[in-house]
């Protein structure tokens, strides 16, 4: 049976209407790339703008993710969408913590992304460790470069320690307990500081010193005014001390007192000084009247007592200086009988006893024996020849 004209009008329309719906699917229906965190699919969308396929896709996005190109950008057909969840990151770098946002995925793409000197630093997760949308917690320790001054040696060097202390362990500086670090062990480390290590000692020895005598003078009335003699020579003591002394890096910084104690006193210089007044000179004697007679020169009395003092004087000469009567030994005594020179002027001597004659030099031991009743004045050679002092 053959179809009527209506039947093949109707299928016309049907088939024409379908084609047109066809072609009007291929017109408006976009093949989009969709890219979420790195997982990339293909996507059918009617939408004319990349929120609008995002949301087609059920995609919400927050303030700290990233979607590119932006949101109100037209789509068409080939267009690629990258979408990035932001990520909470916990990162305590150097001891110091901080909070950021981050779309990196993995925590080697975090450091960079935050500027953060990676290359050799200590990190406390894996480094390929992804990062998924509920964030993470780590540390990082940068590689800080710094000069190092110990045990006379500078060097450079690099550490990931946090502090001083730190630093010195990873050098593997051993450390004294009276060592000076600069700065402090527990200062905070940063990139070219510099460290200074001092080195300290402290020794304990015992040293001696001098202590010095003290002169003394005291009044003696057996002495004229004028003169002095030395009764004591003095003598200086010994004090031992007992001292710490403290050495940074091989020099001498401080010495410090421990105890002291005397062993040996010093000895005052006792110096005599004369108070006695000196007697009125006697008046001369008349010379005696000449003597024509020539056994009166042979033996009178003045001229046998001049045998006899001449003798004891000669005898007291030749013990005290050898019998050299204008001797001068540079010791501060003088001539045959070893004046000195306050005694010699005391008595009436002038200029020095060596540059007078014999005779005077005689003259003025006779007033200082008969003065001190005795030859007590050479009180060593006066004993030796027996003499009265």
């Amino acid at each position: 049976m053959r179809p009527s004209v209506k039947t093949i009008a109707i299928n016309a329309s049907v088939v024409t209407a379908l084609v047109a719906g066809g072609v009007a699917y291929m017109t408006f229906d976009n093949a989009v790339s969709l890219s979420v965190d790195g997982e990339t699919e293909t996507v059918h969308t009617f939408a004319g703008n990349v929120e609008d396929v995002l949301d087609g896709q059920g995609i919400e996005i927050g303030p700290h993710d990233e979607v590119v190109p932006s949101l109100d950008s037209k789509v068409e057909d080939g267009t690629e969408i990258n979408v990035r969840y932001g990520r909470q990151l916990t990162v305590t770098v150097d001891g110091t913590e901080q909070t950021v946002w981050t779309t990196a995925l993995s925590v080697d793409e975090a450091l960079a992304e935050l500027g953060i000197r990676h290359e050799g630093a200590e990190v406390s997760v894996a480094r390929s460790r992804d990062i998924d949308r509920s964030g993470l917690n780590f540390e990082v320790q940068t590689p800080k470069d710094v000069t190092l001054v110990a045990d006379g040696d500078t060097r450079e060097v690099t550490t990931t320690a946090l502090t001083v202390r730190e630093a010195l362990a990873d050098v593997d500086v051993e450390l004294g307990d009276r060592d000076i670090i600069e700065p402090s062990l527990d200062t905070k480390l940063s990139s070219e500081a510099e460290i200074v290590v001092k080195r300290v000692t402290v020794k304990k020895d015992t040293v001696e010193r001098e202590i010095d005598f003290e002169t003394v003078e005291k009044e003696d009335d057996s002495l004229e005014v004028g003169v002095t003699q030395v009764e004591t020579e003095g003598k200086k003591g010994l004090l031992e001390r007992r001292v710490e002394k403290t050495f940074i890096d091989g020099e001498l910084d401080k010495t410090k007192k421990l105890s002291e104690k005397v062993v040996e006193e010093p000895v005052d210089k006792v110096i005599l000084v004369g108070t006695k007044e000196p007697e009125p000179e006697p008046e001369p004697e008349p010379d005696p009247p000449a003597d024509d007679d020539d056994g009166g020169s042979d033996g009178g009395g003045g001229g046998s007592d001049d045998n006899v003092d001449g003798g004891v004087w000669d005898r007291l000469a030749q013990c005290e200086s050898g019998g050299d009567w204008s001797i001068n030994t540079g010791n501060g005594y003088y001539g045959g009988l070893q004046f000195n020179l306050q005694t010699w002027q005391a008595y009436g001597g002038s200029g020095y006893p060596h540059e007078n004659s014999k005779a005077e030099q005689i003259r003025i031991a006779e007033k200082l024996r008969d003065d001190r009743g005795g030859y007590g004045a050479w009180p060593a050679c006066a004993a030796k020849l027996g003499l009265p002092t």
